[in-house]
Formats: structure tokens, sequence, C-alpha cells
């Protein structure tokens, strides 16, 4: 990604998380990835998952978490979730296995 391309990627970023603090009852989480969507997703366009988490709490928390991420939103899930677990020190509840990963 060329720098004119993620100062972009980071203003629009910006933009949108300035939208989902105000209104986070507007949106939901995806509990496979962690992306945000607005609550009329029905699947998660990018890992294809269904099951969200809609609660305003979990919405705000992740935007504020995500917000420091540098990796664009079609950026693997796997280091999205690894930077997030170790620099934020956060740990995600998986909910297929009912234990922290």
């Amino acid at each position: 990604m060329t720098r004119e391309a993620l100062l972009h990627h980071w203003q629009v970023r910006r933009q949108q998380a300035s939208k989902i603090l105000q209104h986070p009852n507007l949106f939901k989480v995806c509990e496979q990835c962690r992306c945000i969507f607005s609550r009329q997703a029905a699947v998660c366009s990018l890992c294809g998952a269904y099951r969200f988490d809609s609660e305003s709490a979990t919405v705000l928390r992740t935007v504020r978490l995500l917000g420091r991420v540098p990796f664009p939103y079609t950026a693997a899930v796997a280091p999205r979730d690894t930077v997030l677990q170790h620099q934020q020190h956060v740990l995600f509840q998986n909910p297929y296995t009912n234990s922290k990963r």
C-alpha cells in the first residue's frame, strides 16, 4: 500500500469510526473476525460468518480497538486478532469453545 493510499485509508477509517461512535446501536460486531457492520447485515462480507454481537458496549470497545490497528479492512483476520491480543492485551471469547484465545 502506498503512503497516499494508507493516508486515505486512515481518513476514511476515522470518518467511519466517528459515525459508529455516535450511533453504536445501529451496528453490530462479527463474532468470527471482529469486523463492524450495520444491523441489517445477515452475513459477514469478510469471513462469511453469521453470528454477531449487537451490544452497544461491544461495538464501542471494538471500534476503539480497531482504530488503533494499522491494517486495512481487507487484511487477513489472523494478524488483526494477534495485534489486538498482544498490543492491547485483549482476549476475545471464542463462541465455539467457550474458551479464551
